[in-house]
């Protein structure tokens, strides 16, 4: 990949409307689309769904349901394995390349659990998810989210320290410029992780909004820190929107583009 691709998180049935707007790919939620919990007879549409779409889709977000608990005293490894495995076969039969580990309901630590134990749980997670990754060319990206989300894994620096230690080319970084400018904000340290950072996640503070719908200082300081990087890698909005859809997605694509040139 020479640059940069712009991709839209969005369900397949409206990607016609980013595909118009000259978007290069699109985002799925992973549990809405390749119905994790579900055998291999009963999940059925997926597929089709995903081909009928106007643009490719290479990544998925929304991997663990919360009732798939990665912490805490009830977690079932087993049957996370089960998930995790059947949902990496389905996208990367679909032509996906990275999934996004976020899942904030999942991987919250619950009240009055050990913290430290906790952050052993997801890295060992994490882990077990190691063979089913190099078994299908999939790559996860660890998420790091803001403090009103979730209370483990807030930090780009958290993100960094757990990707180095679990050491393996399978399991990157992801920067996702909302959660970083609510709550994180540290420069230096997405500078010091950009070889780690494989996706790149896209909203505004404060409301969430594509990039061009609103004013949001520190957007573009987050974008030039990528590019100064040597990101060349996808780009998803994840964000709300306004009731004119393809007004803003032609807003948006040309404000990416435009401000990611004008970095020099």
């Amino acid at each position: 990949m020479n640059d940069v691709q712009f991709g839209i998180c969005c369900e397949p049935e409206i990607t016609e409307i980013y595909a118009d707007a000259g978007f290069d790919y699109f985002e799925c939620s992973i549990s809405a689309v390749f119905q994790g919990g579900k055998s291999d007879a009963e999940a059925t549409g997926y597929a089709e769904r995903l081909a009928k779409a106007a643009l490719p889709c290479r990544s998925g977000n929304g991997f663990i349901p919360a009732a798939y608990r990665i912490t805490g005293p009830e977690v079932d490894r087993a049957a996370n394995r089960e998930y995790s495995e059947r949902v990496i076969r389905r996208a990367a039969e679909c032509g996906l390349e990275t999934m996004v580990f976020g899942s904030g309901g999942a991987r919250r630590c619950p009240d009055g659990f050990s913290m430290e134990t906790a952050a052993l749980q997801v890295q060992t997670f994490l882990e077990d998810m190691i063979p089913a990754l190099e078994k299908y060319g999939m790559t996860i990206a660890i998420e790091p989210l803001n403090t009103a989300e979730c209370n483990i894994l807030l930090s780009v620096a958290a993100g960094a320290v757990l990707t180095a230690r679990i050491g393996h080319p399978r399991i990157r970084l992801l920067a996702d410029s909302y959660h970083f400018l609510k709550t994180d904000l540290s420069l230096d340290s997405l500078t010091w992780s950009m070889p780690l950072v494989r996706h790149v996640h896209l909203g505004t503070v404060p409301n969430r909004l594509a990039p061009g719908q609103e004013e949001c200082d520190g957007l573009k300081t987050f974008l030039a820190v990528l590019k100064h990087g040597g990101y060349r890698g996808r780009m998803s909005i994840e964000s709300g929107h306004g009731p004119d859809l393809r007004k803003d997605a032609r807003e948006s694509i040309a404000y990416l583009r435009e401000t990611w040139a004008s970095i020099e």
